[in-house]
């Protein structure tokens, strides 16, 4: 499904995130704001700009199925166990030059002061220790093997409807306050790399793409570091709710999906076809019983769903079914999440795009939500250092997008789309190469800048320096066309299915 190369809309549903179908789109009015030449689109309330990205994983894979590979994912030891894999001898003093030590070691405290509120029960660190692993990477593979739990993750068990309603209630609160405390940034762990590659300084991308383990920084996260974050903050529930932080697991989503049939008869055959498959998103699961019937609730921040979604295994109250994402200009995305009628190991998750009430575009994709996914960070995230769309965006309380920033990685290319809200939606075409003299600038992309820079929340002049570094980044033509080469290599994992 590739929903990178979709528009996304802005602003999307009511109060409670998403709301009932409509029988048809309306268009909003549109307002006056700060107008420039370099100013593209002038959208109304409601705007495009491309999704996040797809970062997720989805086949289970171990060396030994069934058991569970109790070494923990040290974020701490960032590209130590790859760098000992290549032979690579390097002394203490020469890793501070390497690596970057602002995301990597573990402490009671985070090094990145971001606004962790619910940390009483333990830290995102410490949950990243527990829940995650490297594992195996073949020589003629681009990316590591997928692993997952070896048991079959346990349902969280409620009384009744109500009282699961009550549980979504408290869930979907932290779920939108983290929405608007933290941005979706691919852009900044792009960066990280970047800089421990250029202090690596040995030039070949390939070997230090092995070598490297991906730190989890707040508040930069992508898919996988906003779900371990939602994951960390409702520990607080554990007072109301007994033991339900226990419960939560990471699930790994599956797109780029031609034959359903055919990935789904490959669950018998996981290592198999762990080799097979480009590994794109992940969200955070909870299985549950309501009395004695079966589902799931699952909670996607990191595209933007501002609610929590219920699957029932019957289809009955509270499956949520069709709801709508997004609705503009006469455009509805709608979403959908069922069990696999070929597999109840597998949630779908079926999208369709509405024009005129009429469907013009469809597609499916696969949620595993049968065991826990174990390399979110030593696949998943690794992934995303060099998929060729990048994306810093702000979101409110319901996943509507404020602000932000995307580009696609190209040879030879200086140009990013910026967008923020200024009474109505603004998006306007700029390039790096403008910011490496601000002093330069005119007035009117000065104040621009400086708006989406205070509503993507970060310190004054942060964004202008971020764009600067990125420029200098996009420069590098040897980094560029290795990270390029890397990147087609893992999306032709996706052709067999």
């Amino acid at each position: 499904m590739e929903l990178d190369k979709q528009p996304l809309q802005v602003h999307a549903a009511d109060q409670n995130a998403a709301v009932p179908i409509p029988s048809s789109a309306t268009k909003k009015p549109k307002s006056d704001g700060i107008t420039d030449s370099s100013i593209i689109e002038n959208h109304g309330e409601n705007s495009f700009v491309p999704t996040v990205g797809r970062w997720g994983s989805e086949w289970p894979r171990g060396t030994e199925q069934g058991v569970l590979d109790v070494t923990p994912y040290h974020h701490a030891t960032t590209g130590l166990n790859r760098l000992d894999e290549l032979n690579l001898w390097i002394c203490p003093q020469r890793l501070d030059e390497y690596f970057d030590y602002s995301c990597r070691r573990r402490s009671p405290s985070p090094p990145i002061r971001y606004n962790d509120n619910n940390n009483t029960q333990g830290s995102l660190y410490e949950l990243l220790d527990k829940t995650q692993v490297e594992h195996v990477w073949p020589e003629d593979h681009p990316l590591p093997l997928p692993k997952w739990h070896g048991t079959v993750q346990k349902a969280y068990k409620l009384e009744d409807a109500k009282e699961y309603q009550k549980l979504c209630w408290e869930i979907e609160i932290f779920l939108q306050k983290l929405l608007e405390d933290l941005n979706y940034d691919t852009v900044d762990n792009l960066l990280t790399f970047y800089r421990a590659y250029k202090k690596w300084g040995n030039g070949n991308l390939v070997d230090f793409f092995r070598s490297y383990s991906p730190p989890i920084c707040p508040p930069n996260l992508t898919c996988v570091g906003l779900a371990l974050e939602l994951w960390n903050r409702l520990h607080a529930l554990d007072v109301t709710f007994p033991n339900l932080s226990e419960y939560f697991f990471i699930a790994s989503c599956e797109e780029h999906i031609e034959s359903l049939s055919e990935y789904l008869s490959c669950s018998e055959n996981l290592e198999a076809a762990a080799y097979t498959l480009e590994k794109e998103h992940v969200l955070l699961g909870l299985k549950i019983q309501i009395g004695n019937r079966q589902g799931i609730l699952i909670s996607d921040p990191g595209y933007h769903v501002g609610r929590v979604v219920t699957a029932m295994k019957d289809g009955a109250y509270p499956h949520t079914g069709w709801f709508t994402q997004s609705d503009e200009n006469n455009l509805r995305k709608e979403y959908n999440y069922q069990y696999s009628t070929l597999n109840d190991a597998f949630i779908e998750w079926n999208t369709r795009t509405v024009k005129n009430d009429v469907v013009q575009e469809s597609q499916t994709a696969l949620i595993h939500i049968s065991r826990a996914y174990l390399t979110a960070v030593d696949v998943t995230e690794r992934r995303n250092l060099v998929y060729n769309f990048k994306s810093l965006l702000s979101r409110d309380q319901k996943g509507h997008l404020i602000a932000g920033i995307y580009f696609k990685i190209k040879e030879n290319c200086d140009e990013f789309t910026l967008f923020y809200r200024d009474k109505d939606k603004r998006r306007v075409k700029m390039k790096f190469s403008d910011f490496n003299n601000a002093s330069e600038m005119d007035g009117k992309t000065l104040l621009i800048v400086n708006l989406c820079n205070e509503q993507l929340n970060l310190p004054k002049d942060a964004l202008p320096h971020l764009l600067r570094e990125l420029g200098n980044m996009l420069q590098d033509v040897t980094f560029v066309s290795q990270v390029l080469g890397i990147n087609n290599a893992i999306g032709s994992l996706t052709e067999q299915y």
